[in-house]
């Protein structure tokens, strides 16, 4: 058979040119695509926006925002860079900022821009300092913002086409640092390299998660465990009455510096805490349960020959926003395995948790052996 010469084919010859000229033009337009993502960045004022961006979020929160710098970002995913961020807090809880993030993060759902929204699909924050502030009248900073937030009408963060009310966004923070203040006094307490994140699964609903380190900023604290908490919120008329899903978790804690933190000196006790407490109801009248587990407990200067393992429960009602419990009772069982071992039992009326007082308290014990009187004597 005689083979057949493309040069002399004018109509094979043509559709081979057709056909390179056709792949030159894609060349050609993927190469323009990808030089202006690269130019136009630089040509665009992003920081023409920084009032526009600083009003929005203020219009969300419910308090005065400042930014410094607003850069725009084209690759990997469309947003912004967020440069100096402060938020304000209202005068009557002080003067220092709610939050303060040296860098944030936001990237756009390109969803939304067809619909002419601009919608934030996550936020993220660089090193954020929050402050938590709680005025003598017992009301805390947060709760405005809360209300201001609920009052708002926002779709499911993981919904995955634009509608009517805008997406509320994935907020998540790291290395963050947590400060609490009463009144005007800055507590010595602290959560550090904090990660945080922030979502709404449904319309009624947000999911808070955090994970954190407790510190103390009066002495030198090294290996504190983890703090975890797991949180889940709904709308509601007034703080109240809002519904609450709480847990929160203290493990992998030595209780030579767990006691730093708590009391800012190391009390002298060596072993290991575990602690847990559930919060169910509302942030006006919730049902608390905790649970205290302190494993070879001792003292510092010597090692016993049977170390103290322990395992309290707790229970009462509280009112979150002004951190009163009523009618708290703590119940140590000497042997969980054995229900007629003795057992220590505190109640007591009340106890404010933020002052750490407390009224009509009262201790109780039902067959509680000698050996074990003279163990906590001797610890103690």
């Amino acid at each position: 058979m005689e083979e057949i010469d493309d040069s002399v084919d004018p109509s094979l010859a043509a559709l081979r040119s057709h056909k390179f000229r056709r792949r030159m033009l894609w060349v050609l337009i993927a190469v323009v695509i990808i030089a202006a993502l690269i130019l136009t960045p630089p040509l665009i004022n992003a920081n023409r926006l920084r009032l526009r961006i600083a009003n929005k979020m203020s219009e969300s929160l419910g308090r005065p925002v400042h930014l410094d710098k607003v850069t725009l970002n084209i690759l990997p995913v469309p947003g912004f860079t967020l440069e100096n961020l402060v938020v304000g807090d209202d005068p009557s809880f002080g003067h220092e900022p709610v939050i303060r993030a040296d860098s944030v993060h936001a990237t756009l759902r390109a969803s939304s821009l067809w619909r002419h929204q601009v919608e934030f699909g996550t936020i993220s924050f660089e090193a954020p300092s929050v402050n938590l502030v709680r005025r003598a009248d017992g009301r805390w900073n947060f709760e405005s913002i809360l209300l201001h937030a609920e009052a708002a009408n926002t779709a499911p963060t993981a919904q995955t086409g634009a509608g009517p009310a805008p997406r509320f966004p994935y907020i998540e923070a790291t290395g963050a640092r947590l400060n609490i203040k009463i009144d005007d006094e800055k507590k010595p307490f602290a959560l550090t390299e904090s990660d945080f994140a922030l979502w709404q699964p449904s319309p009624q609903e947000w999911r808070l998660r955090v994970e954190a380190k407790p510190t103390r900023t009066d002495t030198n604290v090294s290996d504190t465990g983890v703090f975890t908490v797991e949180a889940t919120l709904q709308r509601a008329a007034s703080v109240a009455d809002v519904p609450i899903e709480f847990t929160a978790a203290w493990r992998r804690a030595p209780l030579g510096e767990a006691s730093r933190v708590l009391t800012g000196v190391d009390a002298g006790w060596r072993g290991n805490l575990e602690a847990t407490a559930t919060l169910t109801g509302t942030l006006g009248d919730s049902t608390l349960s905790s649970t205290l587990k302190l494993t070879n407990l001792r003292r510092a200067d010597f090692i016993p020959a049977k170390p103290l393992n322990i395992s309290v429960e707790c229970n009462g009602h509280i009112t979150v926003p002004i951190a009163l419990m009523h009618e708290p009772s703590c119940t140590l069982p000497l042997d969980k395995n054995d229900p007629t071992a003795g057992l220590v039992a505190v109640t007591a009326d009340t106890l404010d948790l933020a002052r750490l007082r407390s009224t009509g308290l009262r201790l109780g014990m039902t067959n509680v052996p000698d050996a074990w009187v003279l163990d906590w004597a001797r610890l103690l």
